[in-house]
């Protein structure tokens, strides 16, 4: 219905396992609702492991295949470079913040 669903990780570290995957399933079952877009805010992450990123890139193509496009937004300084790093800057948008990413079209 063109609402942008936002989801805040709260974890300053997304290291372990079954965190992550707690949070993938909590993604994945708003995502039914079928959003107008995703928007993962990661203003709180300082760590980041592979598993991590793995989730991320697994939600992303969850939501593509559901039509949602996805975005992230406050992604930390510590973080950047890891995102970045695998390619992941180039396949989803970020913002400096949740206002600028709600405002803009992606």
């Amino acid at each position: 219905d063109g609402e942008t669903l936002v989801v805040r990780v709260n974890d300053q570290h997304l290291i372990e396992e079954s965190e992550i995957s707690l949070i993938k399933k909590e993604i994945s079952d708003q995502l039914v609702n079928n959003p107008g877009r995703l928007l993962i805010d990661l203003k709180n992450v300082r760590r980041m492991s592979s598993m991590a990123l793995s989730m991320i890139v697994g939600v992303y193509r969850q939501a593509k295949a559901r039509g949602i496009p996805m975005a992230l937004c406050q992604v930390n300084p510590e973080v950047l470079p890891v995102l970045e790093a695998v390619g992941m800057g180039k396949m989803i948008p970020s913002f400096p913040n949740k206002d600028a990413a709600v405002a803009a079209s992606w």
